[in-house]
């Protein structure tokens, strides 16, 4: 196996690394290892939203929060 982020399997056939997918030529060889396009990232995005929304109610209690480190914390 010459390709990039391929290995020679158990079954003695090219196989790609965890992450990318084969792409076989016409007579069943390996041909090459594509990155496969994470479908996580919506989610990733939306946990960002979260964490905007999490820091939104912070300085509410750092305000609260009369030695103002609180404060210096979030930061």
């Amino acid at each position: 196996c010459s390709q990039p982020h391929s290995y020679c399997s158990e079954m003695r056939t090219c196989s790609c690394e965890e992450g990318y997918t084969e792409v076989m030529s016409s007579n069943g060889t390996l041909e090459q290892c594509t990155l496969i396009p994470v479908v996580v990232i919506p989610t990733v995005e939306d946990k960002r939203g979260d964490v905007k929304t999490s820091r939104a109610v912070h300085p509410t209690q750092s305000s609260s929060n009369p030695t103002g480190r609180g404060r210096t914390w979030f930061l």
